[in-house]
């Protein structure tokens, strides 16, 4: 389920398949790095920010994960508590990185399993649209590549929504070495035994 907090930061776009080249609310092709094509997670998935007693209506969370699954998007009136059901639009969306977040990205073995083996018990991790793995940390860090690559800003990063129920939790020093360990020229890979793959619910 995706974390509730990314849920309230305006920093999402939609993207086309194929190309993961991003979209801005028009469907055309758009940078992701200018705020203007940045929409809020309602508006992201549905097309359009519905109102309801003179404000805009807020997405609730509760059972997000079945409503995401099944293609709908609940919202809710904070004032009479109206709620409504929609048909989401965009199924392809995408999070935009500003220095709040760092996205680890394992696409290969045998680093899948390096980073399952490490964060998957700690912090949100999702199923990427190719099959890798994307971990969740709550801090900053430069963008590098290695074993795996590592972003945290002046990129955008794919949401599936299709992973483990963990909050992001925060990078920590111990994350920052072990990054940097991984992300050298010829990195150590500690992996004593092998594991499966975050796997889809």
């Amino acid at each position: 389920m995706i974390p509730f907090e990314l849920t309230q930061i305006p920093h999402w776009i939609t993207w086309q398949p194929g190309t993961k080249a991003p979209t801005n609310s028009r469907g055309q092709r758009a940078s992701a790095l200018d705020e203007k094509n940045w929409q809020d997670f309602i508006a992201v998935n549905i097309g359009w920010n519905p109102t309801c007693c003179d404000m805009k209506m807020k997405h609730d969370p509760t059972f997000m994960e079945h409503h995401l699954m099944n293609n709908m998007f609940h919202i809710i009136c904070s004032k009479c508590r109206t709620g409504r059901h929609i048909p989401r639009k965009n199924l392809n969306i995408g999070f935009v990185l500003t220095n709040d977040y760092v996205v680890i990205d394992a696409d290969h073995q045998p680093y899948i399993d390096l980073v399952t083996d490490r964060f998957t018990d700690t912090t949100y991790t999702e199923v990427s649209p190719n099959g890798g793995l994307h971990v969740w940390l709550r801090g900053s860090h430069a963008n590098k590549r290695g074993s795996f690559e590592v972003y945290g800003s002046k990129r955008y990063m794919t949401v599936t929504g299709n992973g483990n129920d963990l909050p992001i939790r925060d990078l920590t020093i111990v994350d920052v070495a072990w990054i940097t360990a991984q992300t050298r020229p010829n990195p150590t890979i500690g992996i004593t035994q092998n594991k499966p793959s975050l796997k889809s619910k």
